[in-house]
């Protein structure tokens, strides 16, 4: 069982936990098993309560990205470190963070995340100012991006607007994970 990748990241964590349960009882379905996210396509699944992990098949390379900190529901500082694994990163791809008002459409990307060796990442995310956003919840998006987009964000990062990104999230752009996180 999976959950569609356009359906609301509760939907999808709820999926998963079923998912996760179901495999601890010992249960199986065999033509779930054999299910891969299409080329694009990502789903999302718990790994513990702390790390939130997300799976897409991009450029004919299977990716998985996990959030490591902050965790599902933290309590997060104006600026927060954010830190996880990622595996399978394809070839001309970078790894990007990105802080979205939860139910808003600004799309502000980070500073661009630097993968180490052995696959370990960590890098900055602001979550408001620190005299603006207290209380508000935000969504953290973990995404790869082309070239062209790559290029785009590290414009935006050099001079930040505080709408975000100008035109909204670009359409080649789909979250792997998503860690839902309110500001303190």
């Amino acid at each position: 069982m999976t959950a569609p990748a356009h359906a609301p990241l509760r939907w999808r964590l709820l999926v998963a936990s079923i998912v996760s349960v179901t495999a601890l009882a010992g249960c199986s379905d065999d033509d779930d098993a054999a299910e891969r996210p299409a080329d694009g396509s990502s789903t999302a699944t718990t790994t513990t309560p702390a790390a939130v992990t997300g799976t897409t098949v991009m450029d004919g390379a299977v990716t998985e990205i996990t959030i490591t900190s902050p965790f599902a529901g933290a309590i997060v500082q104006p600026e927060q470190t954010v830190e996880g694994t990622v595996t399978g990163l394809p070839p001309g791809r970078e790894l990007w963070l990105v802080v979205v008002v939860t139910n808003g459409r600004d799309f502000h990307p980070q500073d661009r995340v630097t993968v180490r060796s052995d696959g370990r990442f960590d890098g900055k995310a602001d979550f408001g100012t620190p005299t603006d956003g207290a209380g508000e919840s935000y969504e953290l998006h973990a995404v790869l991006v082309d070239a062209a987009t790559a290029a785009q964000f590290r414009t935006y990062v050099d001079a930040p607007e505080p709408d975000g990104l100008p035109g909204g999230q670009p359409a080649n752009v789909a979250p792997v994970v998503t860690v839902d996180v309110t500001r303190q």
